[in-house]
């Protein structure tokens, strides 16, 4: 979560520069590495998002080195207009539901539904032509407790994402609920149901009750510990302030 690219960037035998990391397990390698073939597949297809190359994976020691791109800017990271922010997030919404209407497959079992795993503003962001690139599919640590769908998890963090990366700008706070809006009516593909709203921001408060337990804030001071808890806290409060409109909308 808020990773970003991971690893280090170093230069390629083919010239461009590539981003290498190592994994804890060979099963998360894997699975890595079989999400970001299928998401790749999709992403040419429809032409709506890009992911990085996979240049080389070294099973026995664990390592895959990847495209690195040039000129990223993690949505999280752009200062763009209120109008302008809400629209970026439509589309970011839009390829998360992309995502998941794919599948992949783990080894030899049967295909699975297709989810990414890190799906928040610092992992989705444009490069220098603004298309919408897709980093880091190694899923979060930091969500595998929580009782959700690998894909319900996605939807979750996403919304969780939105809140956090713009809860301290304070020209963007009070548009904050529209935007967590945008993103799920993107999701949803312009066709929000009240009911499928209200499911989906059901997931942002799980994943955000989930992170703001004490077990899963870094260890740092007790005043910054008690920061990221209010921004958590508001977290929660503006995902039921959207939860209300959803029950308007219905």
């Amino acid at each position: 979560m808020g990773r970003g690219i991971k690893g280090r960037a170093e230069p390629s035998r083919s010239g461009g520069r590539i981003v290498t990391r190592v994994h804890e397990s060979t099963e998360r390698l894997l699975s890595e590495v079989a999400r970001m073939m299928a998401a790749a597949e999709i992403a040419r297809a429809t032409g709506l998002f890009r992911v990085p190359r996979i240049v080389d994976v070294d099973e026995q020691n664990r390592r895959i080195d990847i495209e690195y791109i040039e000129e990223f800017r993690s949505v999280s990271a752009l200062k763009l207009t209120p109008d302008a922010t809400a629209e970026l997030l439509y589309r970011v919404g839009l390829v998360l539901r992309t995502i998941h209407q794919g599948h992949w497959s783990p080894g030899t079992k049967s295909a699975l539904p297709l989810f990414h795993g890190d799906y928040d503003l610092h992992n989705v962001g444009v490069d220098g032509a603004g298309q919408l690139v897709v980093l880091d599919w190694d899923s979060a640590p930091e969500l595998a407790d929580v009782p959700l769908s690998d894909q319900q998890r996605d939807i979750g963090l996403l919304q969780f994402s939105i809140v956090t990366s713009y809860v301290r700008r304070a020209y963007l706070f009070g548009r904050i609920r529209v935007f967590l809006l945008s993103a799920l009516r993107g999701y949803l593909d312009d066709d929000p149901d009240g009911g499928a709203l209200q499911e989906h921001i059901a997931h942002g408060k799980a994943v955000t009750t989930h992170l703001a337990r004490p077990s899963c804030l870094p260890r740092v001071s007790v005043a910054r510990k008690s920061y990221l808890y209010a921004i958590r806290f508001t977290a929660m409060g503006l995902m039921n302030l959207a939860h209300a409109t959803a029950r308007v909308v219905r």
